[in-house]
């Protein structure tokens, strides 16, 4: 039991060096966003119930920011996405459910100018004698829009892959 607990406080040590949390469709805000802001700067605790921790997982230029919500034992409770003017004025909130548990999605390295990848948060899960990690992937999804006679790439919308 001794070796089993050093394992984990040892893996779990490890991969918060190895692997830090990264910095950066709109439906209809819930209870899961909590009641604090969510154009902060950075990740922040809430200390009364149901004491969540919303982690900051990244944002992008035009403002939307990505959120990673755990409770206070550690456990995945939500992920939401927000919209932020350039003063740190709430705009829009919406919860991000999974859309995908394997494919492109689960590989950072298909970033793209269409899916940008945002960041990721990492689970340490322990089952028996094994400890494995679930990663939740952010992707902030573009459009080409034409526009006075140029194509830009605007906002289309945002995916959660569950790896």
């Amino acid at each position: 039991m001794r070796l089993r607990m050093a394992l984990l406080a040892t893996a779990l040590t490890l991969g918060a060096i190895v692997t830090p949390v990264v910095t950066t469709t709109p439906a209809a805000a819930g209870p899961a966003l909590g009641v604090q802001a969510q154009c902060p700067t950075g990740s922040y605790s809430v200390a009364q119930p149901p004491y969540h921790t919303y982690w900051h997982i990244g944002i992008m230029l035009n403002g939307v920011r990505y959120w990673h919500t755990v409770d206070q034992n550690g456990n995945y409770v939500a992920s939401s996405i927000t919209g932020c003017s350039s003063t740190g004025t709430q705009l829009w909130s919406a919860g991000l459910p999974v859309s995908a548990t394997s494919g492109d999605r689960c590989d950072p390295a298909t970033s793209s100018n269409r899916y940008q990848y945002v960041g990721e948060y990492r689970h340490a899960v322990v089952s028996g004698p094994f400890i494995y990690f679930v990663y939740y992937r952010y992707w902030h999804v573009r459009r080409l829009h034409l526009a006075n006679g140029y194509l830009v790439w605007l906002y289309d919308h945002s995916e959660l892959a569950r790896c």
